[in-house]
């Protein structure tokens, strides 16, 4: 009565999966030879990156397309010797940083 709903009980919350945001200890390349980067440089992403001229296949509708990340130590580019504090880069090169539980 009166703005109860007893046959829709509220049902618990299911925990979110891990996914990259701002905040997100990431590692970028992730074993993926074509990502550009040398090695695996790790960072926190501080905020989503700007759009690209170009999509990606089988990237989520609405979903940011890149991250921009700070580094925790200067990263290079493959055959480029500036180090990087911090860069954009492409989503489908970033992941979440394994965590030891």
């Amino acid at each position: 009565m009166f703005g109860r709903n007893r046959r829709n009980p509220s049902t618990p919350a299911t925990p979110a999966e891990d996914s990259v945001g701002v905040g997100a200890l990431v590692i970028v390349g992730s074993g993926s030879a074509d990502s550009g980067w040398v090695g695996e440089p790790t960072g926190v992403v501080i905020a989503p990156g700007d759009n690209e001229m170009a999509g990606y296949p089988g990237l989520a509708p609405g979903g940011p397309i890149s991250w921009l990340i700070a580094f925790d130590e200067p990263a290079y580019r493959v055959g480029n010797a500036v180090p990087f504090d911090e860069a954009t880069v492409a989503s489908r090169d970033v992941s979440l940083l394994p965590t030891d539980t």
